[in-house]
């Protein structure tokens, strides 16, 4: 359901605060590379400005292990309202931030205060993020080939 509502949306918004902002950027570069309208936000008054403008034919994505980051929730209520897709990354439900989404992916990782373990939450969020962009391109089916080849084409003369 995730992968038919990205792969049909208009645009993506991801939304992530601190370590969850690598995870949103990551999800930004994976879908644009499919050649879908995408991109991220970790910026609280952005995230709220972007969301706020979202319409019925628009994916939001919210990342937060925690599921209670106040401005990714916050972020993904208001696209939630704006009548967009949300979805939710995190690692609890119940959470806040399952309450503003439509969609449930969940991590499975364990996390203490003392952040030694902040490293096992970003690989979860990161391998539920690749998870869902394979999928994405599985229901776009062989013409995001041609996206995905122009992508590396394009990104070539980066390189010495």
């Amino acid at each position: 359901v995730a992968a038919k509502a990205v792969a049909g949306a208009r645009k993506i918004d991801i939304y992530g605060s601190g370590y969850s902002y690598f995870t949103a950027l990551d999800g930004k570069l994976k879908f644009t590379r499919l050649g879908l309208i995408a991109d991220c936000y970790g910026d609280g008054h952005l995230q709220m400005a972007a969301a706020s403008g979202l319409q019925r034919t628009d994916v939001a994505i919210g990342v937060s292990h925690s599921g209670s980051t106040k401005d990714v929730v916050d972020a993904l209520t208001t696209a939630h309202k704006s009548r967009a897709t949300t979805i939710a990354v995190t690692n609890f439900s119940p959470s806040p931030i399952t309450r503003a989404a439509d969609i449930v992916l969940l991590t499975a990782s364990s996390e203490t205060p003392l952040g030694g373990e902040v490293l096992t939450s970003r690989i979860a969020q990161l391998c539920v993020v690749d998870v869902l962009s394979v999928a994405v391109a599985i229901v776009i089916g062989e013409s995001c080939l041609e996206h995905i080849r122009n992508a590396a084409e394009a990104v070539k003369g980066k390189r010495y």
